[in-house]
């Protein structure tokens, strides 16, 4: 039983790090929803679309390091890169919502994703729960 749910929470681990690759593809590839949502952010940011390719870039290091981070073996930086993709997802998340007046019926594919992956990162940050020294206290 033990082997089993060990491979469930690496299937998990899996499946975060493809969506996380899979926005990181639509990032660098100039997506227009992720374009519009750049373009906003830097327009709450600066007044204007001047921070838009120092965005990108910066979300896309920032993926890919929760990616790698998530893919290693040792619980300490696995728990760290579930922490990290969990805040990303909520943030994405709020930001569709709140930013973008996105409506959950005009992109249901959009906001099942992001829900799905929230809840798996969740699911492995409580696996790994106990070498984060925060939230360890609580084990």
């Amino acid at each position: 039983m033990a082997k089993k749910k060990h491979i469930a929470f690496f299937l998990m681990r899996v499946v975060i790090a493809l969506f996380l690759m899979i926005i990181l593809f639509l990032n660098l590839s100039s997506n227009a929803q992720l374009q519009e949502t750049a373009v906003q952010l830097s327009t709450i940011l600066r007044g204007d679309d001047s921070l838009l390719t120092v965005l990108r870039i910066i979300f896309s290091f920032v993926l890919l390091a929760i990616t790698i981070l998530l893919l290693l073996k040792k619980p300490a930086v696995i728990s760290v890169g579930a922490f990290l993709a969990t805040g990303l997802f909520a943030m994405l998340l709020v930001f569709c919502v709140v930013v973008m007046s996105m409506s959950f019926s005009a992109h249901v594919v959009t906001f099942v994703v992001i829900w799905s992956a929230l809840l798996a990162s969740v699911a492995v940050l409580f696996r790994f729960r106990g070498v984060l020294p925060v939230l360890g206290k609580f084990t």
